[in-house]
Parts: C-alpha cells; structure tokens; sequence
C-alpha cells in the first residue's frame, strides 16, 4: 500500500471530528481508514502532518492518539521513517489479563480461567484440526511428542515443547484462532509457574499429547476430545 503523498489524495478519508474529546475521535478515525483503506501490518500511515490538516486538530491531539494506538500494537511508530500498521497482536490482551490476576486475591482462580478458555478453545480448533490430519504422518510433531515423553520420564517440564506441539496444530485453524492460542499459551506459562506439578502429571500431559496426536492422524475426534480433556485435567486439579 502506497502512503498517501497529498492532502488530497486524503479528501474524503476521514469522518468530520465533533467538537469535545478530539484525541478520542483521532484515534477512531485512524482506525476507520485503516479498515477503509484495507490496510494491512506494516503498510504506511498518512504523515502526522496529513493527519493534523485532516483531522484538524492539533500536533499534540494527533501524537496522543497514535500514541494510544501504538500500545495497543495497532499503529507501530519507526522514528524517522513514520507510522505503519501495527501488528494488531493480542499481547495487550495477555498483559491486561495477567496484571488482572495478579492484583487479584484468587489469582489461581483467573489463572483457572484462562486455562479452561485455552482447553475450550482446543476443543472448538478440534474438528478442523482432525479433519486437517486425518490420514497424515507427522514427523515434526512425532518428535515433539517424544521429547516430551522423554522429559517427563525425568521429572523435567517440557514446556517449549508444549507450546510447539500446540502451535503447529493451530496451523490447520483460522489466523486470529492460531494468534488467539498463542497470546493463551502465555498466560499458561503464567499458570504454570503457580502450580506445583509432579513428575507424575508430566507424565500424564505427555501421555495426552500423543494421544491427541494419534487420534489426530486416524481420524478419530471423539478419542482427540477426550486427550484434550486429559491433557488439561492435571494443570486445573492443581489450580483447583
């Protein structure tokens, strides 16, 4: 996508701003022509210049408003070059949520939260995930499987393989589920350094993993659903 390089190539771009809140309505419109344009992660934003006479509002008003947008990852500032689409991420979201728990008195009990939403995401990722794999043989995620078994086997936490496993499977889903999964795998993490679990439970998950897996691979989901729900039970029992 080509930045605009005239005011008027910006006619018409941008909704008038009402009188009160100017920032508010700034960072509205910057939105609206990022969907208008059809914009994408890393395409160029019209100038802080362009956007002042557009907006007509002031250079202050204009820098608040992308500044907003810029801690939401949905407009990423590069000092000299200008301001592009954001990554549109949902890191805000896993930062706003973890900071929630910790301020919280039950903590475990939003971490216990967040990890049954991860598990009933997987359960919904499912039938398109087994339909994906069906007949397939997937050495990758074979491997991840094995070191997982052989980690659990020594009483050590497999957690990068965890996540691997997981995101690959995300793959054969949509791309906001697949970004979904990996903003709730980081509050996982967060979960899992709050609970004690033994190298019995290792054992299990692991176990579970390769269960999904082979289910995954013969078609089978009834038996995939049930490995997600084994694969969880040891986390939420010591969140319970």
């Amino acid at each position: 996508m080509t930045q605009p390089n005239s005011a008027g190539s910006l006619a018409n771009s941008f909704a008038p701003l009402p009188p009160l809140n100017r920032t508010e309505s700034a960072i509205q419109a910057i939105k609206s022509y990022i969907v208008n344009h059809n914009l994408k992660p890393g395409d160029p934003l019209p100038s802080e210049h362009q956007l002042c006479q557009e907006l007509q509002v002031s250079r202050s008003a204009v820098r608040e408003a992308v500044g907003q947008l810029q801690a939401l990852d949905i407009v990423r500032v590069e000092r000299g070059k200008g301001s592009f689409v954001g990554d549109m991420s949902l890191a805000p979201l896993a930062e706003t949520i973890l900071l929630r728990a910790s301020l919280e008195p039950s903590s475990l009990n939003t971490l216990r939260d967040v990890v049954e939403v991860r598990k009933m995401l997987d359960i919904g990722s499912a039938p398109a995930i087994v339909k994906a794999l069906t007949g397939t043989t997937n050495p990758a995620l074979r491997a991840l499987v094995t070191t997982m078994e052989n980690k659990a086997e020594g009483g050590e936490p497999f957690l990068e393989e965890d996540n691997a496993f997981h995101q690959q499977l995300y793959t054969h889903t949509s791309a906001l589920l697949s970004q979904l999964g990996t903003t709730l795998w980081s509050i996982h993490m967060q979960a899992l350094r709050s609970a004690e679990v033994g190298t019995d439970k290792l054992d299990d998950t692991a176990r579970a993993h390769r269960k999904m897996l082979t289910a995954a691979e013969k078609g089978d989901l009834d038996t995939y659903l049930v490995a997600i729900d084994e694969h969880y039970a040891p986390l939420l029992s010591s969140l319970a």
